[in-house]
């Protein structure tokens, strides 16, 4: 196996910008080639580990339920403005492979077939709440007090407060969570159509500082905060909004 960072990685961790820490990378990876077995496992796992990486491996149902389910179906469509009733539109999550496949296709618009499938939602956050556990599990036994730990994205979006649970738990001393959504964040309306809302919201809260692109997602969740919890904003120079939770 040969490993090279990816030119989409946040921190190369060549001229990287993280002067005073040293940062160790948890995740997934991807891979030209198959995983094979235990043997290419273990390969990948120490060839990551001298490069200060520790890589967490999935089954590949639960890693396509988390993703390509409740990640894409679900959170994807949600973040990005699409109305819970109107994810099984064709106009949304449609099946390329489908329109692309002259046997299935007809040469129309009913080609775009929609992949939503309401009876898999439950299955769906089963294995999201699995991976984001697995995480949990990992880094809270590699974090020490008063280490800062960033979480990438909503594909961990209930991390931060399972972290939080752990140091409850254990009495340690609380890292300090940081958690930085790559994605916009949508109205309160459309949010908390989700019967998880609630439950990705309070984790996200976990975190010590949120990042969003922009100021309109940070108002869009300072909304949906004060809606669904009843919490009020404090304003911080530079233009940070503050939540007690």
């Amino acid at each position: 196996w040969k490993v090279a960072w990816s030119e989409s990685l946040l921190a190369n961790i060549v001229d990287s910008n993280l002067v005073g820490y040293t940062p160790h990378w948890v995740g997934t990876v991807m891979t030209d080639g198959h995983i094979l077995d235990d043997l290419d496992r273990d390969e990948l796992k120490m060839i990551l580990a001298s490069m200060d990486c520790t890589v967490i491996y999935f089954e590949t149902s639960i890693r396509d339920k988390h993703y390509q389910g409740f990640c894409k179906q679900v959170l994807w469509e949600v973040f990005h403005y699409v109305d819970l009733v109107d994810i099984h539109n064709n106009a949304f999550g449609f099946d390329l492979d489908v329109a692309n496949d002259p046997e299935k296709s007809t040469g129309t618009i009913h080609d775009l077939r929609s992949l939503w499938d309401q009876s898999q939602v439950g299955e769906w956050w089963a294995a999201y709440n699995t991976v984001n556990q697995t995480f949990a599990n990992i880094v809270g036994k590699m974090a020490s007090r008063n280490d800062v730990i960033w979480v990438n994205d909503y594909h961990l979006a209930l991390l931060p407060s399972l972290l939080l649970s752990e140091e409850t738990r254990t009495e340690v001393k609380p890292t300090q969570k940081i958690f930085y959504l790559h994605i916009p964040f949508p109205s309160s309306r459309i949010f908390l159509e989700m019967e998880c809302g609630v439950s990705i919201l309070r984790s996200m809260l976990s975190a010590d500082l949120i990042a969003f692109h922009g100021f309109s997602d940070a108002r869009h969740f300072q909304s949906c905060a004060k809606r669904a919890l009843g919490l009020t904003e404090r304003r911080f120079a530079g233009g940070l909004i503050g939540l007690t939770y």
